[in-house]
């Protein structure tokens, strides 16, 4: 499993998560995510605890974004995540 998290460290070690990603059961955070769709890096499972909408809307689950996510992608939300973003990950 390799647990990956925004920060410096995502950035100088992007190119490694490329050429290993194959070897590990993938687990991010929503503020990551997109940061390795865009680096055609496969996501096993998608974490998020934040809650206020416009911030999750606007940074980490906008529409575009959202519809790149595959379709086997798990996603566990908190219960306190707002439900107009929960609606989003029905597909």
């Amino acid at each position: 499993v390799l647990y990956i998290a925004a920060g410096p460290s995502l950035d100088d070690n992007i190119e490694w998560i490329k050429q290993n990603h194959n070897k590990f059961f993938i687990v991010t955070i929503g503020a990551a995510y997109k940061k390795l769709l865009l680096n055609d890096i496969h996501i096993d499972i998608i974490s998020t605890l934040d809650q206020d909408f416009k911030i999750l809307n606007e940074k980490q689950f906008d529409d575009e974004s959202v519809k790149k996510i595959p379709r086997n992608t798990i996603i566990f939300a908190s219960n306190m995540t707002n439900e107009k973003i929960l609606k989003k990950f029905t597909q």
